[in-house]
């Protein structure tokens, strides 16, 4: 430019940038600009949209030309700076930025720049996306609802903030937040941070938060989180059960204090202090009284823990108080049955499996005159030596109860340290857990005076069943005597039909007498051996008559005792005697004698093939001696006696193997 030349008007070109701030110096010049711009449609458009980027002044003189075209080389330094900074961070920004100029009128976008951030995010180089439309580079735009933001913003040039939403096309997916704007060159700016991490991460803090939250509300016992000022800032549903007040109720306007009774208050206060200094110096599990809301005092075995990071707790408790009430009642139940034990007539010794000696009573202590430190934890095989037992026969008959079987319980003798003799039966008891034999209680039975009165009773039945024997001996002989005096009157008296009576007389004596020799006879004194004494009793019987008829013995091998033999040996005695008298004309014939028992009955038979009673008898109104006595001595052994006639003559008499009334 030529100095000092006049000129009307001055020209200063730059081309155009996005923030000319020395526009507005120029205006302070009180210049009046002229637009020189290029005759197309487009910069037309421009020039009445943007302030000025080409100005023509007119100068008044030299030293005002001066001052501009220092103002101006001052402008374009200054521009230069600011561009590069802007540049700086459009490309190292974190957040994602994109340029667009619309087409189509404002109807789609292509890109006019991209920045690093926005490729990374987008996984999609910038030499990509340059001069493309936005809905063919992300095709799902107009579906997410941004490509209605870039419109708006281009139609009425007020910035809008697009909330976070999900962006998803067939390439990429992800959350989104927009700040969308329009620059004065009309091109829309798309400012924008990629989310999905923020919103996985979200996510995943709002996953873990229900799980705890569940975890908190579904752990089965009452929990509350406890703040430094003691206040409940946190209560489950069953801290609601525990204490009989309501989340409402408790969160944020009760205090832990206002729950525990007087007693213990103090030493919790110490506890939940001393855990904000230093949570190792207080206790993590402890018991304490808490009262609930209808007054009620229940037994709390609570767990305390700090947050970290924190002056809050955590505190776990559980109602033991049916736990208490249980543990209460088992200690009763065991202090009565240490009594029971201690007191026990008998001694108990508990063993393990192994043998060790477990638990010992003072019966058992006293009996074997042992200490009890001599005996707990001790094995008992090296215990029974001292008392004189044998070790392996006392082991098998354990081993025999641990396996279930019972071992013998006979009676046993020791010798205890006083040097007393101990005559013993062993009681056993297996001792079990979970199914498992776990051990054994031997109970020792002490028959020492027992076996004592024993021997006595025993020489005193021996005294009386020789007494007894005696007796037996000398009735029976008192009886032969009374056989043998009538044996004289019926040598010396006439008449056949007196002999007749002598001689059943004979015959009832000879019955009892075999009975009684039976008895002092046999190993017992109350039964006989009915078979032999049956056999004994025909056989003499026909001695007695010299009957030739034949005999057919079907006889049990049974044993009655003498309140039964006697009747039942007479009732015998009659039915044959008759049967060989009556029975058989010619003298020849047969007798059967059954005796036989089935389930609780015994049933005689007594028959005979000679010419039988007539038809027409009743045993109940026979007048015979014989068959009145045979009737009475059935009544007596509660029989049931039944006739059969005509070929020959039957008599079953049936009656119950039991004692009978006298």
């Amino acid at each position: 430019m030529v100095m000092g030349l006049k000129t009307d008007l001055f020209l200063v070109y730059t081309t155009p940038t996005k923030d000319i701030r020395w526009s507005g110096k120029l205006k302070d010049l009180n210049l009046h600009p002229v637009y020189l711009i290029d005759l197309e449609e487009v910069n037309i458009q421009k020039a009445i949209l943007v302030p000025p980027h080409i100005h023509i002044g007119k100068p008044f003189d030299v030293k005002e030309l001066k001052t501009a075209m220092d103002l101006v080389l001052d402008m374009m330094s200054e521009l230069k700076e600011e561009r590069e900074r802007y540049r700086n961070l459009f490309k190292y920004t974190g957040r994602c930025v994109a340029v667009y100029e619309a087409i189509d009128n404002g109807k789609d976008f292509v890109f006019k720049d991209f920045n690093p951030a926005a490729e990374h995010a987008e996984q999609v180089k910038k030499e990509d996306v340059l001069g493309r439309r936005v809905t063919e580079v992300f095709p799902g735009v107009k579906n997410f609802g941004l490509l209605d933001v870039f419109r708006r913003v281009y139609k009425t040039g007020q910035p809008e903030h697009f909330p976070m939403a999900h962006y998803k096309d067939e390439r990429i997916s992800g959350w989104r937040d927009n700040f969308v704007y329009k620059l004065p060159t009309g091109e829309i700016v798309a400012v924008y941070e990629d989310l999905t991490e923020y919103k996985q991460l979200k996510e995943e803090i709002k996953k873990k938060e229900e799980l705890y939250r569940s975890i908190f509300e579904n752990t089965g016992t009452a929990t509350v989180i406890i703040d430094e000022d003691s206040t409940v800032l946190l209560a489950n549903k069953e801290s609601e059960k525990l204490s009989g007040y309501s989340k409402k109720e408790l969160e944020g306007e009760k205090t832990w204090e206002d729950f525990v009774v007087e007693e213990d208050l103090k030493r919790m206060k110490k506890y939940h202090d001393l855990r904000r200094k230093d949570p190792s110096l207080a206790p993590r599990k402890y018991t304490f009284r808490l009262r609930d809301r209808q007054g009620n005092i229940k037994h709390i075995q609570v767990n305390v823990g700090m947050i970290p990071r924190t002056k809050k707790s955590v505190a776990s408790l559980i109602d033991i108080t049916e736990l208490k009430e249980a543990k209460r009642r088992i200690e009763e139940s065991e202090e009565r049955y240490r009594a029971v034990v201690e007191t026990a007539p008998n001694g108990i010794i508990v063993l393990d499996k192994n043998g060790r000696i477990l638990e010992v009573n003072k019966k058992a202590l006293k009996l074997s005159g042992f200490k009890r430190e001599d005996l707990i934890g001790k094995n008992i095989i090296r215990i029974l030596p001292k008392i004189k037992l044998d070790p392996e026969e006392i082991i098998s008959g354990l081993k025999l109860a641990i396996k279930g079987e019972k071992p013998d319980k006979k009676v046993r003798t020791f010798t205890n340290l006083k040097g007393e003799k101990i005559s013993f039966i062993e009681h056993h008891s297996v001792l079990e857990k979970n199914g498992e034999v776990v051990g054994l209680s031997v109970i020792i039975e002490d028959v020492t005076e027992r076996c004592k009165a024993e021997k006595k009773i025993k020489e005193s039945l021996k005294e009386k069943e020789t007494l007894l024997r005696e007796i037996h001996h000398r009735v029976k002989n008192n009886l032969q005597i009374i056989s043998s005096l009538l044996n004289l009157q019926f040598n010396k008296i006439k008449g056949e039909e007196v002999h007749r009576l002598l001689k059943e007389s004979q015959g009832r004596i000879q019955a009892m007498t075999m009975i009684h020799e039976h008895l002092y006879q046999s190993e017992t004194l109350t039964h006989i051996n009915f078979k032999e004494y049956t056999k004994r009793i025909i056989d003499n019987i026909f001695l007695s008559y010299k009957a030739k008829i034949k005999k057919k013995l079907e006889i049990q091998d049974i044993k009655l005792d003498i309140d039964t033999a006697i009747p039942l040996g007479l009732i015998i005695n009659e039915l044959i005697t008759n049967s060989i008298k009556y029975a058989f004309p010619t003298g020849e014939g047969t007798i059967t004698i059954k005796l036989t028992t089935n389930d609780d009955n015994i049933e005689l038979i007594v028959a005979d093939d000679g010419i039988g009673l007539p038809e027409s008898i009743d045993l109940e109104k026979t007048e015979t001696l014989g068959l009145k006595l045979v009737n009475i001595l059935t009544k007596q052994i509660d029989g049931k006696i039944t006739l059969k006639t005509g070929q020959g003559t039957q008599f079953k008499i049936i009656f119950k193997d039991k004692p009978r009334k006298r």
